[in-house]
This record gives C-alpha cells, structure tokens and sequence, in this order.
C-alpha cells in the first residue's frame, strides 16, 4: 500500500513540476501558455532525470523512479510519433533513419522497454538490470547531445557528471567483493 501511495505522490509530483516549469518557461521566454516543442524537451529532460536520480537510490525507491522514466519516456516517443506524425510509420523511418540521434533516442527507448518488461514479470530473477539501465542512460545522453546544433557549458557539464557517476557505479560494481 505504502508503495502504491508514493508511486502516486511522485506522479503527482511529476506532472505538478512539469506544468510548471512549462508554464513559467512559455510565459517568460516566449509569452505563451503552452508549446509542443517544450513537451518534447521537458518529457525527455525529465525521463533522463528521473532515470539518473533512481540509479542512485535504493531498490524499492530507485525502481519506482525507473518506472516513472519509462512512462516520461513512453510521453516522450508518443508526442514524437503521434504529434509529428500521426502514427504515419513510413513517415517515422523516413525522419528516423536519417538522423542518429533520433537512432539513439529509439534504441534507448527499445531497451527501456525491454528493461521495464523484464522488471515488471520479474523475468531475470536475481539478475541486476543496473547495466541495461547505465546503456540506457548513455543512449539517452547521446540522443539529447546529438539533437543540439551548439553545445553550452550545460550539456557539456551534463556529460562530464553522468560520465562520471556511471564510472563510478561501475567501479562499484566491479570492485564490490562478490558473497559467497
């Protein structure tokens, strides 16, 4: 019951965040309400975010947020396909196969499939899903750092620190005395 009440809270606290950084970004930057580009960024930025954050916390908390990325994720490729689109698949691999970050983005979002089915039927058993979950974070690195036509200081300090954290995770791994 506690974990459905805070899968609740954080969706909540998720859409909450996103209205409102939507909303006070439009009203400042550009004098509107609202904008189907800033639905692409923030749904991305957040997948990426909540993905990075549930890596670091402990099991029932980290994967509660690898969930919630899967769905910011699942937003994400559904405004892509059905917005653009229309759900159109030639014109989906006509703008897809083109451009590599648009590769990266649809083979990070294949493997958090696989990684959020796997989880959910428990199909690996014991099997730690952290390596699947680090490709996909570098995946979804490279797709937002391909997309930008300059990079800032941000996007640079972006890769730097999550080149690092995941160095550092693996080093645990690799490093953590195995039980017998």
């Amino acid at each position: 019951m506690q974990i459905i009440i805070e899968s609740i809270a954080l969706f909540a606290l998720f859409c909450l965040g996103s209205y409102g950084i939507l909303s006070i970004e439009n009203q400042i930057l550009y004098g509107i309400y609202f904008s189907f580009e800033a639905l692409y960024l923030y749904t991305g930025y957040f997948a990426f975010a909540l993905l990075f954050v549930g890596l670091w916390l402990p099991n029932p908390y980290g994967r509660l947020l690898g969930l919630l990325a899967f769905v910011a994720m699942s937003w994400h490729f559904l405004i892509f396909v059905y917005l653009d689109f229309g759900l159109n698949i030639k014109l989906i691999l006509q703008k897809i196969l083109p451009e590599n970050s648009l590769i990266l983005g649809g083979i990070s979002f294949l493997t958090s499939i696989f990684v959020f089915c796997a989880s959910l039927i428990n199909l690996f058993g014991r099997f730690k899903m952290y390596f699947w979950v680090y490709l996909i974070i570098l995946l979804a690195l490279l797709h937002i750092l391909t997309q930008q036509k300059i990079l800032s200081t941000l996007h640079y300090s972006l890769l730097i620190a999550t080149l690092c954290a995941l160095s550092l995770k693996i080093y645990k791994h690799i490093k953590m005395p195995k039980a017998n």
